[in-house]
Order: structure tokens, then C-alpha cells, then sequence
């Protein structure tokens, strides 16, 4: 539940989460396609998706993740967060 938001809004985030999940939009990882991984930070938190590219030119989502940095995280430079994202968020997909 979003706090500060009506009901509208709370259903169309819990919308938006129950499509991103689906196998229209998210794929299995296929080790013979080209894989990108595109990190982003924010001053509370980090966030990661893994795609792949189709031989169309189209994207696939493989996984999504994110991290809520702690306390004395937070006072790095956004840029900063993102170059140490990387290793945390390869961390989590490890398992691919």
C-alpha cells in the first residue's frame, strides 16, 4: 500500500506490479542472447533490471531487483551508489 494515496491510486500500483510479473512481460534468461544490466540510485535506494536483447531487437526483463541503502550509505554522490550497486545487484542474480 502507498502511503498519502487513495484507493485509485493503491489499485493501479498493485495493477502495475501484477503486470510486470507476467510472461508477457518477463522472460526466462537465455545464455545465447546478448544480457544488459541497467542500474539506478537514488539517495534512499538502489535499483537493478536484467534484459536481454531478442534476435528481433526487441527486450526481455529476466529479473528485477532493488536495495534501500542504510544510513551511512545514503550520504554517498547518486553516481557513486550506482558503480556500487553493481556488484550487489550481480550478487543477486548470481543464481541465473
Amino acid at each position: 500500500m502507498l502511503s498519502g494515496c487513495g484507493d485509485q491510486d493503491n489499485n493501479a500500483f498493485n495493477c502495475l506490479k501484477a503486470s510486470m510479473a507476467t510472461l508477457e512481460i518477463m522472460q526466462y534468461f537465455n545464455p545465447s542472447l546478448k544480457t544488459e544490466l541497467i542500474v539506478d540510485a537514488s539517495p534512499v535506494s538502489l535499483g537493478a533490471i536484467l534484459t536481454q536483447v531478442t534476435a528481433e531487437g526487441g527486450t526481455n526483463i529476466v529479473v528485477y531487483a532493488s536495495h534501500s541503502l542504510m544510513d551511512c550509505e545514503s550520504h554517498y554522490m547518486t553516481t557513486s551508489c550506482r558503480f556500487k550497486c553493481v556488484p550487489q545487484i550481480l550478487g543477486l542474480f548470481k543464481c541465473l
